[in-house]
């Protein structure tokens, strides 16, 4: 069994109403008598199992109010670039040498350090081989390889850019098994791009996670000399960016909205399949989320002095295009009337 240091309450609020909840979903911000005679508030919720309100929350026993917005909660996902580096044989492969370049995925079956998987890409360099033909036949071994694992881990690119590598685009060109590539001009390099790990996903039981992974390309002779012929970091990696694929809050906060309707009645969670305790979920994991934390807490008189956190996060689906923030700053709206308070809202 799981367990909290503090009671935390879960809601999703698809639409924020003055005073009737008339679909699931809707919320209400109700003024009410604070029994310390505070002023105090309640939110009324319609969810799949009906209607429920929220402890109430004395304006003096708030410690923190944090909304935060949907884009600062997503996963990015990062890629690597393979480029030759042109200090070496002047960006050329040199012949006779093998280039092997290995990606590491850690953490791959459990979480701990020694679980790594390692795929690697070799290409044997021969006579008047370009830097082009190069990243082909690189490209292509990276390829072969990656498919033989049953996880989909990333995409493999070739790139005519010549400088900074973006997002995919007209002069990328995705590498398989079975492709054939010829360039426009020259291909400058190799793009491994991280792919979402949203395929497997089952809420409360397997989250998605980015991967964790390490570009090491292998050292070669050159001139007599053991040197590293492509870029990479100090630590010998590859510098890792952003592809400019995210994955949505949604997911992680289905998770969040599982773990607390569990705290709140089915504790053990599943346990006595199949008579188990069945409930339905309002979190759609694809979507993505802006969220309203409220931590407050209780405290009463002689031997009940003590605070007794408690937290309420309220999760508000991002608006279509030009209404973005209008449902979670109605509802900050709402609480700043309703307390006399300043939250700022989402722009």
């Amino acid at each position: 069994m799981q367990s909290v240091n503090q009671v935390r309450q879960f809601y999703v609020a698809k639409a924020v109403q003055n005073s009737t909840l008339s679909a699931k979903g809707d919320v209400v911000v109700k003024t009410v008598k604070s029994p310390i005679g505070d002023t105090a508030i309640i939110f009324q919720h319609l969810g799949e199992g009906g209607m429920t309100a929220s402890d109430l929350i004395n304006k003096s026993q708030i410690s923190s109010i944090k909304v935060t917005k949907a884009s600062a909660l997503a996963k990015s996902l990062k890629q690597a670039v393979l480029e030759l580096d042109s200090n070496v044989n002047s960006g050329a492969p040199v012949a006779g040498q093998d280039y092997i370049v290995d990606v590491q995925v850690s953490n791959y079956i459990t979480l701990a350090d020694e679980s790594v998987l390692v795929k690697f890409g070799a290409v044997h360099a021969t006579t008047g081989m370009s830097a082009s033909d190069f990243y082909v036949a690189l490209a292509k071994s990276l390829a072969r390889n990656l498919s033989r694992d049953i996880n989909k881990f990333f995409k493999i690119y070739l790139t005519e850019e010549a400088s900074s590598k973006g997002t995919v685009n007209s002069t990328w060109q995705e590498v398989t098994v079975t492709s054939s590539h010829t360039a426009t001009s020259a291909f400058t390099g190799i793009i491994i791009s991280e792919l979402p790990q949203t395929d497997d996903y089952v809420v409360g039981e397997k989250p998605v996670q980015t991967v964790n992974f390490k570009v090491i390309p292998h050292t070669v002779i050159a001139t007599g000399d053991e040197i590293q012929p492509f870029k990479v970091e100090a630590d010998g990696t590859v510098a890792l960016a952003a592809n400019g694929v995210s994955i949505a809050d949604g997911y992680d906060l289905a998770d969040l909205e599982w773990f607390c309707m569990g705290e709140r009645g089915d504790q053990i969670r599943g346990m006595g399949y199949p008579r188990t305790i069945r409930t339905k979920y309002m979190v759609d994991p694809t979507a993505e989320y802006h969220v309203l934390d409220i931590c407050f807490f209780y405290q009463g008189s002689g031997v009940s002095v003590q605070k007794s956190e408690k937290q309420i996060t309220i999760v508000v689906p991002k608006g279509a295009s030009g209404h973005v923030y209008d449902t979670i700053n109605s509802l900050i709206g709402k609480i700043n009337s309703a307390l006399s308070l300043s939250i700022s809202t989402l722009s």
